[in-house]
């Protein structure tokens, strides 16, 4: 396969289209090698999305299909962030998104698929996710930090591997997770119910909550609304702290204080009406999470019982 005149063209810039490039080279083409993606992301891998990337376990460059310099080296052009918008067989032509028109003498078509769109309302609001790029798995990360970080709460349609990758990687952050799954058992279609109720059973023990036998059939909400309870940290000597609600002076009637001022270890209450408006540890560690919850839930509470170390956080709301 060598013709130093050819032109060959690849649509798609995922891990097929990348690989098509690596062999045309490896076996010797050495004709023009044109490699066309709408993203633009360098070729990557997309079992990372749901996995190690989307834990923060895995930096971005590691899903990249080859270092961005590989490309140059072996004289691969690269048209990223391209849409084809039209193939003109006759002509060997495809006409890019910003018009430009390059001939081929043979093309590769590698565009992949897409995941399936819920037909039902909602699917635009703001906080609906879909997981098929590396831009969504970013997004999705960030989003799965700040349910974990807020005790947050995750509904997944479908308890396919993607569902439950991201189902796993979402109860690794601390977020709340519902499974909503049309069949019996996940993985049903794939693993039959009896290996399918080990995957349910493994999530179950996890917290994951699970509704069997049925479908979304509408998202209702707001768009671009915040709700999450403000949060901020500080680290300052040997000072750690970390701040969540609001109450500024004037909002609050009462402070009530758990631990030690004087050893600087203790988590502090802003009361309105008797109830929680604002926390803060002073290294008191693992206590946001009760914390953010007795202020979500608005509920009055015993100011004697919050003061008192031996009476659990999570007992009071």
């Amino acid at each position: 396969m060598v013709d130093a005149y050819q032109t060959l063209v690849i649509v798609g810039g995922g891990l097929a289209g990348a690989k098509a490039a690596e062999t045309l080279r490896a076996e010797g083409f050495n004709g023009r090698v044109i490699l066309i993606g709408d993203e633009r992301d360098h070729p990557y891998e997309r079992p990372p999305l749901s996995k190690g990337y989307l834990l923060g376990k895995k930096d971005r460059d590691s899903a990249l299909v080859h270092e961005p310099a590989w490309y140059a080296a072996h004289d691969v052009e690269l048209h990223l962030g391209q849409t084809v918008t039209a193939v003109d067989r006759d002509a060997h032509t495809v006409r890019l998104g910003d018009g430009t028109v390059i001939r081929y003498d043979k093309l590769l078509l590698a565009t992949g698929s897409e995941p399936r769109r819920l037909d039902i309302p909602g699917t635009g609001l703001a906080g609906v996710h879909h997981l098929r790029r590396l831009s969504h798995s970013e997004r999705l990360r960030d989003e799965l930090k700040a349910l974990g970080r807020d005790n947050g709460h995750l509904v997944i349609a479908g308890a396919g591997w993607i569902g439950l990758e991201v189902a796993a990687a979402a109860r690794t952050y601390g977020a709340e997770v519902t499974v909503v799954e049309a069949d019996p058992t996940p993985l049903h279609r794939v693993l039959g119910p009896e290996l399918g109720q080990l995957f349910a059973d493994l999530h179950t023990e996890h917290g994951v909550r699970f509704h069997f036998g049925a479908r979304i059939t509408e998202i209702t909400g707001q768009d671009v609304s915040y709700d999450r309870v403000p949060y901020f940290f500080t680290d300052q000597y040997d000072l750690g702290m970390e701040y969540s609600g609001w109450a500024p002076p004037g909002s609050y009637d009462q402070v009530v204080v758990r631990g030690d001022t004087g050893k600087r270890e203790f988590i502090a209450f802003w009361l309105h009406e008797g109830r929680v408006i604002a926390g803060m540890n002073v290294n008191v560690w693992d206590v946001t999470e009760p914390i953010q919850k007795l202020i979500r839930s608005r509920a009055a509470v015993d100011p004697d019982a919050l003061c008192d170390p031996s009476v659990p956080l999570g007992s009071l709301l």
